[in-house]
């Protein structure tokens, strides 16, 4: 199932009246006017004096779709190598007909790809064997904090290479997150100077699309 994440921005259009010049248009803003490629971005129009429902967003990169009083916005994945877009607000009068009421700018930017740790905390390094033995999990972290790790990212399966110190490397795949009951006697198992490599992990991002983790978690097992 398909997760949302609700990252919302607000464009909030204020307008003037003026006796010669008519209505201009006021622009202000109470974001950093930043969309991401693999979310789909709400956005929250105003304009006063136009309901919600005489609002038409339009865009050459992205798509729309009207959810009560806001626009979920979609970026065309196949232009990725984006930097900037400019939505364009159209209002519709009572006689139905539309026109351009503003354009506004906004940058774009990826899902900065999570990190990797085991139990949560451990990174590739020197590990005694009885903190070895804890490490049950894969999980993930950011710095991002308004990132729900939970339904944006999943850890969909990833490798463990066993090198015993003195024997031939062995090569264990999982599906999930999880170690199994054989994986964690593995580890209780392990002597001084083994090595374990997680590695070859496989991440679901929030368009659904699968991505390899760029590295590798190396432990070295000491006393």
């Amino acid at each position: 199932m398909k997760h949302y994440y609700r990252l919302v921005q607000f464009l909030v259009f204020l307008f003037a009246v003026h006796l010669c010049l008519g209505q201009q248009a006021v622009i202000s803003t109470d974001n950093t006017k930043v969309l991401y490629f693999e979310l789909e971005n709400v956005l929250t129009v105003a304009v006063p004096q136009y309901s919600n429902e005489q609002l038409v967003l339009k865009c050459s990169d992205a798509t729309f779709i009207r959810k009560g009083n806001t626009f979920l916005l979609r970026m065309d994945t196949a232009k990725n190598d984006l930097t900037k877009i400019s939505i364009n607000i159209y209002v519709t009068e009572k006689e139905g007909t539309e026109h351009l009421f503003e354009t506004q700018e906004f940058k774009v930017l990826h899902v900065p790809m999570p990190e990797v740790l085991l139990n949560g905390e451990i990174r590739s390094g020197r590990i005694h064997k009885d903190d070895l033995k804890k490490i049950t999990h894969l999980n993930l972290k950011t710095d991002f904090l308004w990132l729900p790790m939970d339904t944006l990212f999943k850890i969909n399966s990833f490798s463990i290479l066993y090198q015993p110190k003195n024997g031939l490397a062995r090569v264990y795949r999982i599906t999930g997150n999880n170690l199994s009951d054989d994986h964690l006697v593995l580890l209780e198992n392990a002597l001084n100077g083994d090595l374990f490599v997680f590695t070859d992990i496989q991440i679901q991002m929030p368009d659904g699309r699968e991505k390899k983790y760029p590295t590798s978690i190396l432990l070295d097992v000491i006393k």
